[in-house]
């Protein structure tokens, strides 16, 4: 995967198309952090491309080091502007900084670069949050519609509510963003408070 030296010592691949191989087997293994360190060395030697800039970038979400996931895209796109993937990465850091509106822009200009492929991936995301927020609409909806026949229905929604937001709230925590976990700390507050009223609340209405 590395080159060796006559001495033995690993060292960076020859060229940016070999540091790219070298980083998406290690992106196959998950090895993310050994991706970074590959990566920010073919840059030091100027050995990189947008390929490499992409996976780099992506092995920094992974390691949910999404404060310098977007400072490297920002900088990224000065070298590569034209590159979707890039601006498609740097929507992905934006909406896990609840940046909603830089998300949303960088994630159109993805589409408009390349609509055959990171179009169809913006597309898809789209439609997945649309099709979530449906289907817990229709399914609270059904549940306090019908109560107090459907009572465990609302406690099993809340609970599963409250599942994903302690799992965003590690890693919040995981990230180190503070903006994050206040946020999410406070949205953890109020689905606990609904769950204790649903579960105190007199079955006959």
């Amino acid at each position: 995967m590395e080159t060796q030296d006559q001495t033995g010592n690993t060292g960076t691949p020859p060229d940016a198309a070999s540091v790219h191989r070298a980083a998406t087997e290690l992106y196959h293994q998950r090895r993310f952090a050994e991706i970074v360190d590959i990566c920010e060395r073919a840059e030091a030697q100027g050995m990189y491309n947008a390929d490499v800039a992409a996976v780099h970038s992506v092995a920094l979400m992974k390691l949910h080091r999404t404060a310098d996931a977007t400072d490297f895209l920002q900088r990224m796109l000065y070298y590569f502007p034209s590159d979707a993937r890039l601006h498609f990465n740097l929507g992905a850091a934006y909406q896990a900084a609840y940046k909603r509106g830089e998300a949303r822009e960088e994630f159109q200009i993805a589409r408009r670069l390349d609509p055959a492929y990171v179009g169809q991936k913006v597309n898809k995301l789209t439609m997945l949050r649309v099709s979530v927020a449906a289907v817990a609409f229709v399914l609270f909806f059904v549940a306090f519609v019908f109560w107090p026949h459907t009572r465990w229905l609302a406690i099993g929604l809340i609970g599963a509510l409250i599942l994903l937001t302690l799992f965003v709230l590690v890693m919040s925590i995981r990230a180190r963003n503070t903006n994050r976990i206040l946020i999410n700390g406070g949205i953890l507050v109020i689905w606990l408070l609904l769950l204790g009223l649903v579960i105190v609340a007199p079955i006959h209405l």
